[in-house]
């Protein structure tokens, strides 16, 4: 792995912090969005905060911004398959969304998501209402291309 040069900035948004600053790096993309992460949980009700993260990745794809998400798929006893059979993954589908499951082989325990190739969300939080809003989670903003490129 190559090392990555010295940040322009380095910033603690953990717990609730993590929800809004995320909401505003997707509302200012301007061309992509790469999300690696071990568990998204949407729900219907529209105030729920994965419900508005999963909204507005389908804001910025019709602002022309493409959008690509990874997904584990190696949970114990559950169908990979079943994992993307939630209405919102075919919502996401339909709005030009990539979604890439990642082989069962391996656990994909990725936490993370680069912005316009410069910006980097990486932590603990994955996507579920737990994460989101109870749990004591650790996440760190830190804008450098360099370790973006590293990452993608």
């Amino acid at each position: 792995m190559k090392s990555a040069s010295v940040a322009s900035f380095i910033k603690d948004i953990s717990d609730r912090i993590y929800q809004g600053k995320v909401y505003a790096l997707i509302d200012q993309a301007r061309f992509s969005i790469v999300i690696s992460m071990y568990l998204i949980r949407p729900e219907e009700d529209p105030k729920h905060p994965v419900t508005r993260l999963l909204q507005d990745l389908i804001e910025a794809r019709k602002r022309g911004v493409e959008v690509t998400i990874y997904l584990n798929t190696k949970f114990k006893g559950q169908d990979p398959r079943k994992l993307v059979e939630d209405p919102w993954f075919d919502r996401l589908r339909e709005a030009g969304v990539t979604i890439k499951l990642v082989s069962p082989v391996r656990r994909l325990h990725d936490k993370l998501i680069i912005i316009d190739r410069r910006f980097v969300v990486e932590g603990s939080t994955n996507w579920s209402v737990s994460a989101i809003a109870d749990n004591l989670e650790s996440a760190t903003l830190i804008e450098s291309p360099e370790l973006a490129e590293a990452k993608l």
